[in-house]
């Protein structure tokens, strides 16, 4: 496309026709390029005077046509015979007849003839020329005012420009609008969270209160299962600073999220305000535009150093060369070599993606066996409650067993005593004390088993408790796993994210542009008449009409990019699902 030519050098070489060139045709003058107001008026001046020398020229042609008339009037054979005398020449600002003088013989008149009719051959030369030379300073100046028009015309292009930046500012304003809404939303969920943790935090101390309550009563009951109960709540108390650590840590993690929005809201305002720099510098070019008209040489260089840099920039230890068509061919091939790496730095995206596929398969993975751990964590916890229940029970049964052992302990005493004073007969006696201590050996019997079995179930609820507490450090220990694991998904999405930011605004800066469409990337060679259009007057850098559009775009597509950036903060899978797709 560089060695293409230009719609100007195309008009240019159509221009010549028939080895002449139609100054008409050309559309621009050679001699307007600069659109000079002084050299304007020196070429009316020069018009002004080569007309008067024309009409000074042409009355001297009709006088010398009068002249040369006279005399082959006097050249005559039928003059041969008049008088030869003085004749006086007479001359008039309007042309008026010339009288020649006296001729001595023929041959004196003709040979007078031929002087003359060359001076009269010469002036007509003369004058051809001079129409020649002012009708092409008629058409100079004529391409000159049209030069003048278009020129008037840029300056239109320029405001409707500044309308569009004012445009544009308007939407960021909306776009920072929306973000302070979304921070006062997330401030509001934080309140309301740290309000439900706070009533959590209560409830489990007014469940430490009555699990000490139920501590006390038991050990005024039974003193030897105080070091049990003082060990449960040892274990609660550590639950509760476990709990109020996760809370803490939470609260910790929120206010960090609050911070990164409240950092990406500075970010915004010092973007807008680079903005309105901006549009302030837009405005200070408007006003001195009619400045700029009289550089349009001092542009150009410009325009060449600016190719100079880019072409430093791409080959800092190269050479740079003298002629535009040489560095626009070297340009070209730095430009291929860049699609080359941006084809590169597509691979590792897509080496990247494959990543975060596996860090979220065994994201997913994780969250499974944790649901798994913590079904697994409240069966035991329910066969513990059962437990609790049991040994309650039989701790109960127990109680009425000794107290009917001590009951029949006490008959036997009085039978005892009873038959010690004789009051009873003595088979009857012996008959009662042997069915007493008959029931009192069932009895010690029943209540030595029932103390087998509550110790039995005192040795399964151990054996539960312990199982909870390995699950639970295992539940921990992969809550600790799977946070790491999040961070580090994180980062790597925001490297990813960064990258192909990085990417695009390389492939933008030198004149490429980017298309998605069902999940595909294409990038796209911008051409120069496209370029060139955006802002035809800034000459100072040639991408910076494109590197403006791309920020305006850019900006405003990062209200949108920004919750894609934290979809692993949502805690609906479905909801986390759409918004990975959305974002790879």
């Amino acid at each position: 496309e560089l060695d293409n030519p230009t719609k100007q050098q195309s008009k240019r070489l159509k221009a010549f026709k028939n080895g002449s060139i139609h100054e008409a045709a050309l559309g621009r003058s050679g001699l307007m390029i600069r659109g000079d107001d002084d050299l304007l008026q020196s070429l009316q001046s020069d018009k002004g005077k080569l007309e008067n020398k024309l009409k000074t020229a042409e009355s001297r042609v009709r006088r010398l046509e009068d002249l040369l008339h006279r005399q082959s009037q006097a050249s005559r054979p039928g003059n041969l015979f008049q008088p030869q005398g003085p004749q006086q020449r007479e001359r008039g600002n309007s042309g008026s007849s010339i009288r020649s003088s006296r001729f001595d013989d023929r041959r004196q008149s003709s040979d007078g003839i031929d002087p003359l009719m060359r001076r009269i051959t010469q002036l007509e030369n003369e004058l051809r020329e001079e129409k020649q030379r002012s009708s092409r300073l008629q058409q100079e100046l004529t391409s000159q005012s049209n030069n003048h028009e278009n020129i008037k015309g840029q300056h239109e292009d320029l405001k409707s420009q500044h309308e569009n930046l004012k445009g544009q500012i308007a939407e960021v304003n909306s776009t920072k609008q929306d973000l302070l809404e979304n921070m006062e939303a997330l401030e509001r969920e934080f309140v309301e969270e740290r309000k439900n943790l706070e009533a959590e935090i209560r409830s489990l101390r007014a469940r430490l209160e009555d699990t000490e309550d139920e501590i006390e009563q038991f050990d005024e009951s039974r003193q030897h299962e105080k070091a049990g109960y003082v060990v449960r709540v040892e274990e609660l108390e550590a639950e509760l600073q476990q709990i109020n650590k996760q809370r803490q840590d939470d609260a910790l993690k929120a206010q960090g999220q609050v911070e990164f929005l409240r950092k990406e809201t500075r970010i915004q305002r010092e973007q807008q305000e680079a903005l309105e720099q901006q549009i302030h510098s837009a405005q200070e070019e408007t006003q001195h535009v009619s400045r700029k008209l009289n550089h349009a040489e001092e542009s150009l260089n410009e325009h060449w150093q600016v190719l100079r840099k880019l072409f430093t920039e791409l080959s800092p230890d190269a050479a740079v060369p003298n002629s535009l068509v040489d560095i626009s061919d070297v340009l070209l091939t730095g430009t291929g070599a860049l699609a080359e790496k941006v084809r590169n730095s597509e691979a590792d995206i897509n080496l990247l993606k494959s990543e975060v596929d596996h860090f979220t398969a065994t994201v997913t993975e994780l969250r499974e066996h944790i649901a798994e751990k913590d079904t697994k964590l409240t069966d035991n916890e329910m066969a513990t409650v059962h437990l609790k229940e049991n040994l309650a029970e039989e701790k109960a049964k127990v109680s009425a067993l000794e107290q009917e052992l001590d009951d029949g302990r006490h008959q036997l005493t009085e039978l005892r005593a009873k038959l010690s004073d004789g009051e009873t007969g003595p088979e009857a006696l012996q008959t009662r004390l042997e069915e007493e201590e008959k029931n009192v050996m069932i009895l010690t019997e029943e209540v030595a088993s029932k103390q087998s079995q509550v110790g039995s179930l005192e040795e399964e609820l151990r054996m539960f408790q312990e199982k909870v507490d390995t699950l639970q450090s295992k539940v921990s220990s992969l809550n600790s796993q799977y946070e790491n694991r999040d961070e580090k998904t994180k980062d790597l999405t925001q490297r990813l994210y960064s990258q192909n930011d990085r990417m695009c605004r390389l492939l933008e800066r030198v004149g490429f542009a980017i298309s998605r469409k069902d999940g595909d990337m294409t990038v796209v060679k911008i051409p120069r008449s496209e370029r060139n259009a955006q802002n035809p007057n800034d000459s100072s850098d040639p991408g910076s009409s494109l590197r403006k559009s791309s920020t305006f775009s850019r900006i405003l597509g990062e209200s949108a990019d920004l919750d894609l950036l934290y979809w692993l903060n949502d805690s609906d899978m479905q909801a986390e699902d759409e918004k990975y797709k959305t974002f790879m």
